[in-house]
């Protein structure tokens, strides 16, 4: 419900407002507590409580020999759904350390809090409204693009590809926790159709890094640079560039196609979804943005 208020002035450049009080109690704030005022990429001032953190959040997991896989999509949805404390039990040691180095690898934020023979515990320590929303996501489609470019060197692709998976899971949890969070959706600026359809292109760019993991040290670097001048028409295109339109990316989409008579037989299913992921992110952009054909 909003709450309108108005504006005050005192002397000869000073404004206020007063808080309802209704917020002011929910905080549990008081006389001189500190208040945070941010300035939206929307032009909204968005008034957060100092000490304000997510919600407290804790998953406790067991970690069988045999279920391992399972333990890392356990771990990565209760990331992803804003979990806060993570505690992960097993009595098998090494299987133990392996998931700790996945988390460590693959969740930003969290760090190890407490450890024993059989256990360990890690905390999310990172300020969700200090992280810079579209900063990461262009550093997600570069390295996609470095990816294609290094499409040769199977070991540079592996390293390229955990950060790719790290920053999918923190740009996915930002995305959850706007949508019941106000101040955060504020702060990264995103109406909620737009944080739907980032969803969409997160989850395109990662399985796009996946694919890419598959033929590295394959002979495709043919495809792969028209397969790149897609991928990266389509992100200008969703980002709203006025300079691709529809029959650029139809060209670009052509180009692709066209490149994959020169891969051999067991790169194209691959090189063929690649193409498919890209175009999937180029027709999300017509959904959000006017182009002159």
């Amino acid at each position: 419900m909003p709450h309108y208020r108005k504006l005050q002035k005192i002397g000869g450049s000073s404004y206020f407002i007063t808080l309802p009080k209704s917020w002011v109690q929910k905080n549990s704030l008081d006389k001189n507590a500190i208040i945070s005022l941010t300035e939206s990429a929307t032009g909204d001032l968005i008034v957060t409580p100092q000490n304000f953190t997510e919600s407290v959040r804790t998953a406790n997991l067991t970690l069988n020999k045999t279920n391992y896989d399972v333990m890392v999509r356990m771990a990565a949805s209760a990331y992803i759904n804003g979990c806060t404390e993570m505690t992960i039990s097993s009595p098998d040691k090494q299987s133990l350390k392996n998931i700790e180095k996945y988390i460590q690898s693959r969740f930003p934020g969290f760090i190890l809090t407490r450890e024993g023979d059989d256990f360990f515990s890690m905390k999310f320590v990172v300020d969700l409204t200090s992280v810079n929303f579209m900063e990461l996501f262009e550093r997600m489609d570069r390295l996609t693009s470095f990816m294609c470019d290094e499409i040769a060197d199977a070991g540079a692709l592996k390293d390229y590809d955990i950060e790719v998976d790290s920053l999918y899971f923190l740009l996915i949890r930002i995305l959850r926790t706007a949508i019941m969070d106000s101040s955060l959706v504020k702060v990264i600026g995103l109406t909620p159709v737009q944080i739907l359809d980032f969803r969409l292109v997160l989850h395109a760019l990662e399985r796009f890094g996946d694919e890419l993991v598959v033929l590295s040290g394959r002979p495709v670097e043919q495809s792969m640079q028209k397969i790149k001048e897609l991928k990266e028409g389509a992100i200008k295109a969703f980002n709203g560039n006025p300079g691709i339109v529809p029959s650029k990316i139809e060209d670009l989409k052509a180009d692709a196609y066209s490149s994959l008579d020169a891969a051999d037989h067991d790169s194209k299913p691959h090189l063929w979804r690649l193409i498919e992921l890209a175009s999937d992110i180029a027709d999300l952009s017509e959904t959000l943005y006017k182009f002159n054909v």
